[in-house]
């Protein structure tokens, strides 16, 4: 688990009539790139093609501040222009982001400004929710009412109930010292709704400004190609996977998926082990375990295709299973249905010597391929 990675936050630039920020360093396709235009008026111009704007431009604090963004392509050189009508000062800059966990980046945001001049300055957003491994970004532009004598400011960066550990990316001044404008950001550890808020201890001079804050998260899409694990270990899923796919594991270890996985495909464990499927588990392919160790689907599956065992250990299929498939094992071992199944079109089969063999649910008469003594079926076949 983590926040979307930083990439790379491009020089500030001057602004007047026009804003020219370069594109940051090392971008590659899925980056997402946030655009950051800043000036002393409100006449702050659309962005070029290709750009999606954050909301509207904010103004309050003798400031204006306004975000786009657009997904990389990976091969971004150059600078953008924005058109700033009768500005004289301000910055800009872009900064970069990038998936950890295969996902795509998506932003939202909001803004805020701190009207009057105070040696404290506190600028809240509008409300927002965040969550775990999101990225609370916060791009500013304060104005001196005479002048900044540094550019440290000492920021903080916060919202209600969510906790964040946050990194200092961007900060000086412009302006002839009267501008001061800053970029950090927050890695959320733990989600919370409400207005984030940056405070600032201005230097030299009592200040006003304004922020846009930016919402940086990984949307990750469902899974529908193949996990597999080699050797020794566990592979793991858990929550609400979809799997159309394959899932495998060969070597000794655990392969489980736990929470309500919906597998379309065939999962498979080579080796000594075991298969778990827990939860709510909806299987229409083949679950095989090959060799010792244990397959066991618990809950409420439904399996309308193949639950194989081959080699020593068990199976079991507990809850209310719905097999409308078939359940086989195949060497010396156990197969188990607990609870009440509905086997419509079920076979069982076992193909070698098992001693004992217990069924405890309601089937219908089982299909047996070879000679087993001696058998025990305890309940109504």
């Amino acid at each position: 688990m983590a926040a979307p990675s930083f990439v790379a936050v491009s020089a500030a630039v001057a602004t007047a009539t026009t804003a020219t920020p370069a594109y940051p360093a090392g971008l590659a396709a899925g980056d997402l790139i946030v655009m950051f235009v800043s000036s002393n008026v409100a006449g702050i111009g659309s962005a070029p093609a290709g750009w999606t704007a954050l909301g509207s431009p904010q103004t309050g604090g003798g400031t204006t501040v306004m975000a786009w963004t657009r997904t990389a392509t990976g091969s971004e050189t150059g600078t953008q222009t924005v058109n700033i009508t009768s500005g004289t000062k301000g910055a800009a800059w872009m900064t970069a982001y990038r998936p950890v966990k295969g996902g795509t980046l998506t932003a939202s945001s909001t803004y805020g400004s701190a009207a009057t001049a105070a040696a404290t300055v506190t600028v809240n957003g509008g409300s927002l929710t965040t969550l775990v491994d999101d990225l609370l970004v916060e791009l500013s532009l304060l104005a001196a009412v005479s002048t900044f004598t540094t550019s440290t400011f000492n920021p903080i960066l916060s919202q209600p109930g969510a906790t964040m550990t946050t990194t200092a990316r961007l900060s000086s001044r412009t302006g002839t010292n009267t501008l001061y404008f800053n970029q950090m950001s927050g890695e959320v550890t733990s989600g919370g709704t409400g207005a984030p808020s940056t405070t600032f201890t201005p230097a030299g001079s009592n200040g006003s400004g304004s922020v846009a804050y930016v919402l940086v998260r990984e949307t990750v899409a469902a899974f529908n190609g193949s996990l597999a694990l080699g050797g020794t270990g566990t592979l793991g899923a858990t929550g609400k996977p979809a799997m159309a796919g394959a899932t495998s594991l060969a070597g000794s270890g655990s392969l489980a998926v736990a929470g309500k996985p919906s597998a379309v495909g065939d999962m498979s464990r080579t080796g000594t082990g075991t298969l778990a499927i827990s939860g709510s588990v909806a299987t229409s392919g083949t679950l095989t375990l090959t060799s010792d160790g244990t397959l066991a689907a618990a809950g409420a599956p439904a399996a309308t295709g193949t639950l194989t065992l081959a080699g020593l250990g068990a199976l079991t299929v507990e809850g209310q299973p719905d097999t409308v498939g078939t359940l086989t094992l195949a060497g010396v071992g156990t197969l188990t249905i607990a609870g009440t199944a509905h086997g419509p079109a079920t076979n069982i089969t076992v193909t070698a010597a098992l001693e004992p063999r217990r069924w405890t649910t309601l089937m219908p008469a089982p299909t047996k391929t070879a000679t087993l003594q001696p058998r025990r079926w305890v309940g109504t076949l």
